[in-house]
């Protein structure tokens, strides 16, 4: 039986047997770099593939643990001849165009399955879906001078969302901001430095710092007219009314983590700080650090500062052989912050 269902997919419940692997049917009529590409991502993350060919001809392979990529002919000819098949479950024209994309692909698939099987997805450097997850999204304490530094903004200012009421950070002796305050604001400051002609609305900021976290997003998203939307694999929708939105002009959240520049404000690559520096709010309350290492960047700037590499050295003998010098510059911008 197992066999059977593992043949002809369509055949299995939503509850099915988890052993059995997701299936994704790839339209031939798809480029066939594009066809190679997709079928192995997707064997490596654990799926069958099937191909769809020309015609009326529609095999057993539509059930609950079936995705489909397909053009948008071949939708209409599918929902015609199944009108049963979810249509979440149908991924029209995705665009292809590098790994971000192939790895965003891979979740709006693994997110569109109705099944128990599901997919094995490796988080790469590129796919920052896992900051939205509750448990990670809300983590951090950051001091006022380092959000600042890390969003590109000045402290006036974040005293000035403060007092408006868009942010609202801990008071622990010191204010203390979250990993959610230093996206708002950056996410805010990236859209006035892409977009200067446009007036960009403080409305993302309150929305995106109070955001909890949200297991199930793929991609997080914002306008300069203060929309926040989620795409949870089946589009766009607003974060708050849950609406799907089209033909907005949206820029996603994971690009705000680029480096870029404000006026002679610098905005360092958020995760990636510099070559050898990373920052991740879920270690050492995401302080940026030493890749590989719990050492932070401001711990290896204050030890320059009394007494050099020779300092350092003598504090961590493990770093001899190490490229620190990037991180200690991080770190000698967080003090200045």
């Amino acid at each position: 039986m197992l066999l059977y269902e593992q043949r002809w997919p369509g055949a299995r419940s939503a509850s099915g047997n988890p052993r059995l692997a997701p299936v994704a049917v790839l339209d031939k009529t798809l480029t066939a770099c594009t066809l190679l590409r997709l079928a192995v991502r997707l064997v490596d993350a654990g799926a069958v593939v099937r191909q769809l060919g020309g015609g009326n001809l529609f095999p057993n392979w539509f059930g609950p643990q079936t995705v489909v990529i397909c053009r948008p002919q071949t939708r209409s000819r599918i929902l015609s001849k199944q009108p049963g098949f979810a249509e979440r479950q149908i991924i029209v024209d995705p665009r292809l165009e590098n790994e971000k994309d192939y790895a965003l692909l891979l979740r709006q698939v693994d997110s569109a399955l109705q099944g128990r099987s599901h997919l094995r997805i490796a988080t790469s450097e590129s796919d920052h879906s896992i900051l939205w997850d509750p448990e990670v999204y809300t983590l951090g304490a950051y001091r006022t001078g380092e959000v600042a530094f890390l969003a590109s903004a000045s402290k006036s200012s974040l005293y000035n969302f403060v007092k408006r009421g868009l942010l609202q950070p801990r008071r622990i002796g010191e204010t203390v901001w979250a990993f959610s305050d230093v996206v708002a604001v950056r996410t805010w400051q990236y859209l006035k430095a892409t977009q200067p002609k446009e007036r960009i609305k403080t409305d993302i900021i309150p929305i995106l710092a109070q955001f909890a976290g949200d297991r199930d997003a793929v991609r997080i998203g914002a306008t300069s007219f203060g929309d926040v939307l989620v795409d949870r694999g089946d589009g766009w929708a607003d974060l708050q009314t849950g609406n799907l939105v089209l033909d907005l002009p949206i820029t996603e959240v994971d690009d705000t983590f680029r480096p870029f520049e404000l006026g002679k404000r610098k905005a360092p690559h958020l995760l990636h700080t510099s070559k050898h520096t990373e920052l991740h709010p879920a270690i050492i309350h995401g302080a940026p650090h030493l890749k590989d290492s719990r050492i932070t960047a401001r711990a290896l700037a204050q030890l320059h500062i009394r007494g050099g590499e020779k300092s350092i050295l003598s504090a961590y003998p493990e770093l001899k052989d190490m490229e620190i010098r990037d991180t200690i510059s991080i770190g000698q911008q967080l003090i200045a912050a």
